[in-house]
């Protein structure tokens, strides 16, 4: 996904400033220009990870534009007033790199993987596509087409994307949240290569975005490779985005959505902070509310796997999930398959269950001792890729947490009790903050069980 910003000029001289600062083997510098750099140090082979950040996703797009982001990061590869449509992609196939981009609510990203040596070439190609993006309408009017065959592929004919699609519309409704990343159909039918100039020119900036790069690298020269491709480019004038707090829930949300699946699933999930939304004070929860997502679904050992897959045989799968790095509040959920025989209703009452659980019964030091292992020795093993390294730095920058933060995590995540769990629990796993989500295929509709009426009580 790509994209860009126009922003006013600031009538100050721009050549850059580096703001150094360091921890362990990560190198943090601020440019004058309001462009940030992190470097990681990693020499275990020569190759580099190169990855720019804009703080632009679909949280930021408003009724008419939405999935906009997601457009201008395919158009973000149809070239420059520099280099030809295909340019790009070309070069990176020459030194044997490989690249790709991300949209999500709160970001769009691009990234290479690339030989070490190549790095001054490739930071030379996204300072020219952060200025001078010039799509022809020829291109604009192909991409689109993939953009639309991607939705089809994505919502239209994946009946799990279209059940994710309706939990967030019904989980949030004031949030930015309420509306998918890839955007509602209709929006997509209206873009127009002007409206993605514009968001373009509105969004892409060097103090909008961020470069993270690790690999086989000297900080101190990648930063004054940086300043060399991106100090002379201006600041703008970022638009200051309107507060969009959720507003207070009056009571369960539930969603029945009818599709061509094999499977029937059913969701249960609740509107919970993350990091970025609470104090400094109450920055435990988010960690509690990510060790119960683990005690629930991370392993064999976990209790879904236990109770509703081994020991009940009332679910083909289950899992949990839950991210603290997000720009507004998000979603904790739990989510199963029903064996055959099982209703939704009864499947659902299983997972309410095994959610109450976690208020009225305190996680035995055992049990917390197994997930909090689980926790911290993924993240350890994480480390070994720079890809994930990469994904989770550039996830917690630009929710606003901060890169410190992920050097903190195994600390804050043994500093959990099962007192706090169970205050979490209690305080957000409420009917209130509930979403519930069926999934029901088309082709079992006679078999269901009626959609109205008592089947919806909680």
């Amino acid at each position: 996904m790509r994209f860009y910003c126009f922003c006013l000029l600031c009538f100050f001289s721009v050549h850059c400033i580096a703001l150094e600062s360091s921890t362990s083997n990560t190198h943090e510098y601020q440019l004058k220009n309001g462009l940030k750099l992190l470097v990681v140090e990693n020499h275990q082979s020569p190759v580099v990870i190169s990855s720019i950040w804009y703080k632009v996703g679909g949280s930021y797009e408003t009724n008419g534009l939405t999935g906009i982001s997601h457009m201008l990061e395919h158009m973000m590869f149809k070239g420059t007033t520099n280099h030809p449509d295909g340019y790009l992609k070309s070069k990176i196939a020459e030194i044997g790199g490989d690249q790709n981009a991300i949209t999500s609510n709160d970001y769009t990203a691009y990234y290479q993987e690339i030989p070490a040596k190549s790095l001054d070439m490739v930071l030379s190609l996204e300072a020219d596509r952060m200025q001078n993006l010039a799509p022809t309408q020829e291109s604009f009017e192909q991409e689109h087409k993939v953009v639309l065959e991607e939705y089809r592929m994505r919502i239209d004919n994946n009946p799990q994307g279209l059940m994710w699609l309706n939990y967030n519309a019904a989980a949030f409704v004031n949030s930015p949240y309420h509306q998918p990343v890839i955007g509602w159909l209709p929006d997509m039918h209206r873009y127009t290569l002007s409206a993605v100039k514009n968001w373009y020119n509105t969004w892409y900036a060097p103090n909008n975005a961020e470069i993270i790069i690790l690999g086989d690298v000297v900080p101190q020269q990648v930063y004054k490779q940086v300043e060399k491709y991106f100090g002379s480019i201006p600041s703008k004038q970022i638009p200051v985005m309107p507060s969009r707090t959720e507003i207070k829930s009056v009571g369960t949300k539930v969603v029945d959505v009818n599709a061509r699946a094999e499977l029937p699933w059913a969701v249960v999930g609740y509107n919970v902070p993350g990091i970025k939304q609470l104090s400094v004070d109450d920055k435990w929860q988010a960690y509690a509310l990510l060790v119960a997502k683990v005690l629930l679904s991370d392993g064999d050992s976990s209790r879904l796997n236990k109770q509703l897959v081994r020991k009940q045989q009332i679910a083909i799968a289950a899992s949990a999930d839950y991210s603290p790095y997000e720009l507004y509040k998000t979603s904790w959920t739990v989510s199963s398959i029903p064996t055959e025989n099982i209703s939704l209703q009864q499947l659902k009452q299983a997972l309410l269950r095994q959610v109450s659980m976690l208020k009225t019964q305190p996680v035995s030091a055992l049990e917390l001792k197994i997930a909090k292992t689980k926790l911290i020795s993924s993240n350890i093993y994480m480390q070994d890729s720079m890809m994930a390294q990469m994904l989770q730095l550039g996830a917690v920058e630009t929710s606003g947490v901060g890169w410190q933060e992920s050097y903190n995590f195994a600390q804050n995540v043994k500093a959990v009790t099962p007192q706090q769990i169970q205050a979490v629990a209690k305080l957000y796993f409420t009917k209130n903050n509930l979403t519930i989500a069926f999934l029901h295929p088309i082709e079992q509709q006679s078999k269901q069980e009626d959609l109205s009426g008592d089947n919806h009580e909680i």
